[in-house]
């Protein structure tokens, strides 16, 4: 019998991560059932979830650390959007919903969330690095386990800075009603 498989997507928030859940449900995610990462450990059997992965979260981290000592493998899709870009979904997203509008939320979850993803590897069976602009791309993949540390380390800053170069938005948040 092989292994159950936990397929994670990942991101700060507003970084598409149910968008791309969505789009790749049936390649990606191989079909395999949603569940909130708790509820499907404890089911035993194979499903995805989508998670922030803040590095202030004990909990999802202890979750994995359950989830690799049960047998596991965790494959993760770790999308990197950048805090400007996530910005600007996120007030379209409050237009839409009719929903309060939380920048600095938004700021404080991409703050946490690319050390969450360092303090996460260990777990894991395989990370596809993803970046999610104007177009969607897979830049990296690491095998933690076979890819030495700092180089996957590197891997992260580097797409880190890429994301967050993108540049201020072309307007003021304050001034779309």
């Amino acid at each position: 019998m092989s292994a159950p498989r936990i397929i994670l997507v990942a991101g700060g928030e507003c970084s598409g991560r149910k968008s791309f859940a969505r789009a790749y449900r049936r390649s990606f995610l191989l079909d395999l059932p949603f569940r909130k990462l708790g509820e499907g450990i404890a089911s035993r059997s194979s499903f995805s979830s989508i998670i922030e992965l803040d590095e202030r979260d004990d909990r999802t981290r202890e979750l994995l650390r359950k989830a690799k000592g049960l047998g596991y493998r965790i494959t993760m899709y770790y999308l990197f959007a950048g805090s400007s870009l996530a910005l600007l979904r996120g007030h379209g997203r409050s237009v839409v919903e009719k929903k309060p509008f939380d920048p600095d939320a938004i700021e404080e979850s991409y703050r946490h969330t690319y050390k969450g993803l360092a303090l996460a590897l260990p777990c894991l069976s395989l990370v596809f690095l993803v970046t999610n602009f104007k177009t969607t791309r897979i830049r990296a993949v690491l095998e933690p386990g076979e890819t030495k540390e700092e180089d996957m380390l590197e891997a992260i800053v580097s797409l880190k800075r890429e994301a967050e170069g993108l540049g201020p938005l072309p307007f003021s948040l304050d001034l779309v009603e």
